[in-house]
């Protein structure tokens, strides 16, 4: 029963072998191929020079853009200064927002009636308003 088994294995392998010659899948047989010599092959100097060109390029965009990009950094960081160094800016928050609030406890109370007639005005006038936003911040005025 033994030599069945080893005919049947041996018919079977050869027609396995018979039916993959054509294919290209691997087997046993087949010698592996050499890693370094297939990367070689791919990476001639034609290849290698084609990506050297496309990465210089690629870096010559890159660095203009960084250039653009420092002139816009620039151009902001000196507004920015100028707008902070002007005379006509109030010079910190604080300034700023005291005058606010001075002028809002200035309607609040006028509101509510806490004022020297000790009477409720509902009503703003707009006159007003404006003469108390020119002389608290300065900056407003018309030049």
């Amino acid at each position: 029963m033994a030599k069945r088994i080893t005919n049947k294995d041996k018919e079977a392998k050869e027609k396995v072998a018979n039916l993959l010659k054509d294919s290209k899948v691997l087997t046993k047989e087949e010698p592996k191929k050499d890693k370094l010599k297939e990367a070689s092959d791919k990476h001639n100097t034609d290849w290698l020079q084609d990506q050297l060109d496309a990465l210089t390029k690629e870096n010559e965009e890159l660095l203009s853009k960084v250039e653009t990009l420092q002139n816009d950094y620039e151009k902001l960081f000196n507004d920015f200064t100028a707008l902070k160094n002007s005379p006509a800016v109030p010079a910190g928050s604080e300034e700023l927002q005291n005058g606010i609030m001075g002028i809002f406890k200035d309607l609040e109370n006028n509101y509510l009636g806490n004022n020297i007639q000790r009477t409720r005005y509902t009503d703003a006038k707009i006159k007003v308003l404006l003469d108390k936003f020119v002389s608290t911040f300065k900056f407003l005025q018309h030049k």
